[in-house]
């Protein structure tokens, strides 16, 4: 199923899910997915903040560049995939949540529950 930019009634090819309209780069859908806005509103202390004591750990791979030169694509990947999970189960194991993944790392919170 594809959906309709309701902006300039253009992308019937777009695929399903899109976020943009590719003709007009107008916004399609809403950024934050319908249940946690939902859950924002319905917890109306969330819309004024609150101020909490944390940890972040901001961690990658050293010289991922030079391995991933030296590496298949695939096996690249593998390598990742790896440092991932375990990065996963490490993080969750001390009560911690991976807040965002970027390339070769990621960020993580500590406390504030």
């Amino acid at each position: 199923m594809s959906e309709e930019c309701p902006h300039c009634g253009e992308g019937r090819n777009l695929p399903a899910g899109s976020r943009f309209c590719a003709f007009c780069g107008s916004r399609l859908a809403p950024y934050t997915p319908e249940h946690l806005a939902q859950g924002v509103l319905e917890k109306r202390d969330s819309l004024r903040g609150e101020r909490k004591e944390v940890t972040i750990l901001f961690a990658d791979v050293a010289g991922s560049l030079a391995m991933a030169a030296a590496l298949d694509p695939e096996d690249i990947h593998a390598v990742m995939d790896g440092f991932f999970a375990f990065s996963l189960e490490v993080v969750h194991a001390e009560r911690g949540t991976i807040n965002q993944f970027r390339r070769d790392g990621f960020m993580a919170l500590f406390g504030g529950a």
